[in-house]
């Protein structure tokens, strides 16, 4: 076999190797990088009129031991006290009480809350794969 067929089929192969790693999954995580971050960003603590939705929505970020973001993976929202109900769209129909939204790809969840009479409203935001990791938010139901 010829030297320069030779060096093409080796850097054939070489590149082959390479994109084929691409595309292996990476390895579970251990040690440090189990150990996941889950942080309010913003939206706690708002006034809301009743029948309407918050101004802004609750946002949440999780990330992992390396503090790189945790993309995909869901996020269970549910309303533990108070008359509301979460959506995933701050404007819209009826919604349930408890809802499912997985991570971006910065690690970031967002939804919203209506109102449906005055006082104090909690909201739960739980990982659904790791249930110790939670955050709540609260708001207040005011007159129109």
């Amino acid at each position: 076999m010829k030297r320069s067929t030779f060096a093409l089929l080796l850097s054939m192969m070489t590149c082959g190797l390479v994109i084929g790693c691409d595309e292996e999954k990476p390895a579970e995580p251990t040690g440090d990088e189990k150990a996941w971050t889950f942080n309010k960003i913003s939206g706690d603590g708002q006034d809301v009129r009743t029948y309407d939705t918050l101004a802004s929505r609750m946002v949440v970020e999780l990330m992992d031991g390396l503090g790189e973001p945790v993309v995909n993976e869901q996020l269970r929202w549910e309303v533990q006290s108070g008359a509301g109900e979460v959506t995933a769209k701050p404007v819209g129909g009826a919604s349930p009480a408890e809802v499912l939204i997985p991570t971006d790809f910065n690690g970031r969840a967002a939804l919203s809350l209506r109102c449906y009479d005055t006082g104090a409203i909690v909201v739960t935001a739980v990982v659904v794969a790791r249930p110790t990791l939670s955050v709540q938010f609260s708001a207040t139901g005011i007159q129109p």
